[in-house]
């Protein structure tokens, strides 16, 4: 049986074990103290280092942070252990990206005629150049 007469100490011999490598023992460590005290966010936050299950380390970080919001480290963690939304990613507006702006914007005005071409289009989206014959199809025997 668990001394819990130094709970701190527990949470360092867990620690000390997930140092080591040895997620068997901490997680034995961390399962004691968590049936004692379920609401041991520091618990939860070394938890999350004794797996190597992504969801894992996920929930116990959630776990810590609904007991404790101003978990710093269980927070850091987290949020690289989350992927990064699409929606983050694709709602910068266009001043926040000039180059893709002005990329876009050049793109938007379409040149009616050949004439009202400025310079070459980009060529990395042909294989071949533009005035080369097109490539002539196999004949069916």
């Amino acid at each position: 049986m668990t001394d819990f007469s130094d709970p701190q100490n527990l949470l360092k011999q867990a620690a000390k074990a997930v140092q080591e490598g040895n997620f068997t023992v901490a997680r034995a460590i961390l399962s004691d103290i968590l049936k004692a005290n379920p609401n041991n966010a520091d618990a939860w936050y070394i938890a999350a280092f004794a797996t190597n299950e992504r969801e894992q380390k996920i929930r116990a970080l959630e776990r810590a942070l609904n007991i404790d919001p101003s978990h710093e480290k269980a927070r850091q963690l987290l949020d690289r252990l989350r992927p990064t939304p699409l929606a983050a990613l694709t709602t910068k507006q266009d001043s926040d990206m000039p180059q893709t702006s002005a990329r876009l914007d050049k793109l938007r005005a379409t040149p009616k005629t050949d004439d009202e071409l400025d310079e070459p289009p980009d060529t990395m989206f042909f294989t071949a150049p533009m005035n080369s014959p097109a490539p002539s199809m196999p004949k069916r025997a």
